[in-house]
């Protein structure tokens, strides 16, 4: 098995070089592709490499979607977590995380944290430490109506508070989040 060289995309440092990229990269003998249907030619992979370069900087480390339990106070349930180096569709109790997901802990009504490990490995076991810096999330079907507030505890934990318009927690609020 080959293990990659480099940082996983959530590190945000690769660049076009990172993916093979060179900028003194040249096609073999002076000569184009053989067949531009299915060959790539030494511009092209080069172009290639710096718009993959380019999603990774910017794509979204997780979108998690949670609801929080307060009726039965209990941790939120995390009903569908996509990250870049696994998805859990299938819902989990925050108490209970799969190795690599995010655990939840309520705090209070419509309020919970999230705290991921802080090391995360890709699909070859490569770590690298998390430390997100940037975080969006939004009440799912209260739309106009309430709001979430984001706290950054540090790169791998996240309070998060869904409040209506007067200021009032949302009880059993279902929230969005995504991580970049």
């Amino acid at each position: 098995m080959t293990t990659p060289t480099g940082d996983p995309a959530w590190a945000r440092t690769s660049d076009a070089s990172t993916y093979g990229g060179h900028p003194e990269k040249r096609n073999y003998a002076g000569q184009d592709s053989v067949n531009p249907k299915t060959d790539v030619s030494a511009q092209e992979f080069i172009r290639l490499c710096a718009d993959v370069a380019g999603l990774a900087r910017v794509a979204p480390f997780a979108v998690i979607t949670l609801t929080c339990n307060d009726t039965t106070p209990a941790a939120p349930t995390i009903n569908s977590a996509r990250q870049m180096n696994g998805v859990s569709t299938n819902g989990y109790p925050g108490d209970a995380a799969p190795v690599g997901f995010p655990a939840g802990a309520r705090v209070g009504d419509g309020s919970v944290t999230l705290t991921w490990p802080e090391e995360q490995l890709d699909d070859y076991g490569v770590p690298y430490d998390l430390d997100a810096v940037h975080a969006v999330a939004s009440v799912v079907g209260e739309a106009g109506y309430g709001h979430v507030s984001i706290t950054r505890v540090n790169g791998y934990t996240w309070t998060l508070a869904a409040i209506d318009d007067a200021g009032a927690a949302i009880d059993d609020a279902q929230i969005t989040l995504e991580i970049l």
